[in-house]
């Protein structure tokens, strides 16, 4: 499950109800995740950045793999750590706010998040709009691919 970087009591509960359910595991995006007793990947928020940021986080947690945002193959290769590697995308942005309640005049009861959605930015760039939920949403703007 991969959970947002930002959580409420709330949000937690619900994650908490979920893995009761299930045998997977949490991408840990913030230091809350750490308290789950699962499986864990370290999530891209939690800035894994080199070899002894790695070696800290293995302290706190036994992690099955690690993902990286935005970081080289030479630079990958560098990090000495026996834990699979895993890239993923970069998000520009977090919103804790629907961008989609104002502007489509909705609210949570009758939701249009629409998963083909993007934001454009005054440069013109548009990036997508990507949404995790538990108990509220939180949304991510990332690379059109």
């Amino acid at each position: 499950i991969d959970i947002p970087n930002f959580a409420t009591e709330q949000d937690v509960s619900c994650i908490k109800v979920a893995l009761k359910k299930t045998s997977l595991g949490v991408v840990a995006n913030n230091l809350y995740a750490l308290t789950f007793d699962c499986k864990m990947i370290c999530g891209q928020y939690l800035n894994v950045y080199n070899s002894y940021t790695i070696l800290v986080l293995k302290k706190l947690h036994n992690f099955d793999a690690i993902f990286v945002e935005e970081l080289g193959d030479k630079f990958i290769q560098n990090l000495h750590t026996d834990l699979p590697i895993l890239k993923r995308e970069k998000s520009y942005m977090t919103l804790l706010h629907c961008p989609f309640k104002q502007s489509l005049n909705c609210d949570c009861k009758n939701c249009k998040f629409d998963d083909t959605a993007t934001m454009k930015i005054n440069s013109g760039k548009k990036f997508k709009i990507e949404r995790k939920k538990t108990s509220s949403c939180v949304f991510y703007l990332k690379d059109i691919l």
